[in-house]
Formats: C-alpha cells, structure tokens, sequence
C-alpha cells in the first residue's frame, strides 16, 4: 500500500489543503483571515489555535479562518444583518441519558420543557 493514499475510508499520511475553489475568493480572504489571527479577534483566534494545536501546520489553521470568515459572511448577506462582535451563539439544549436507549437510538434525548407546577402537584 502507498502513503497517502485512501484505503477503506482510512487516509494514511497526511491531508493536504485542497487548491479547488474559487481563487479569487481565497485570495481576497488571505489577509482578513491572517488579520484576524494577528488582532487575537474571537471566535477566529480559538479555531486557528485548535487547528495549528493538532496539525502543527499554520496555513490550515489561515484556511479553516477563512472559511469560517466566508461562511459568516454568507450569513449575514442572506440574513441581510450587520456584523455584531459582541454575538454569542446560542447554546444546545442539555442532553441527559435515558433508560430506554438502544443501539439503534442515541445515548442521550433532549430534556423536555416541564412546567415547574406540574412537579410540585405530583
């Protein structure tokens, strides 16, 4: 078997940045993504430590900024928003274990919304 190369959805050796794309668009992204990296700007400056933190590679870590910044902008142009850099993503739901979980079924439900009422009546 080579390296690199994929065998049973199993990728031996290391990935590479893909070249496909629009280049102008990744050209135009380069130095937004490289100055948001530099001003330490959140939540870009966690997805570029998270990716250098486990490629050791920095331009995955400029190429993951630019398309988080990419898809960001995309948002806002279809939600016709302004930028908010004070916006926190909502969080998910609390997820608890339930007794009736198979192997087919998920380990874990969404808790349901419950009437604190109901609970003190019962």
């Amino acid at each position: 078997m080579k390296r690199g190369r994929p065998c049973g959805g199993k990728r031996v050796g290391k990935t590479r940045i893909s070249k496909r794309g629009n280049t102008r668009i990744r050209r135009a992204l380069h130095m937004p993504a490289l100055m948001m990296v530099t001003f330490e700007q959140r939540p870009f400056i966690d997805l570029y430590e998270q990716v250098f933190k486990q490629t050791n590679i920095k331009m995955k870590g400029y190429v993951a900024v630019q398309r988080k910044l990419l898809t960001l902008i995309f948002a806002l142009w279809k939600k016709d928003e302004p930028y908010d850099p004070t916006y926190e993503p909502v969080t998910q739901k609390k997820v608890a274990p339930t007794q009736e979980a198979t192997r087919h079924q998920p380990q874990g439900a969404v808790l349901k919304e419950v009437n604190i009422g109901e609970l003190v009546d019962s």
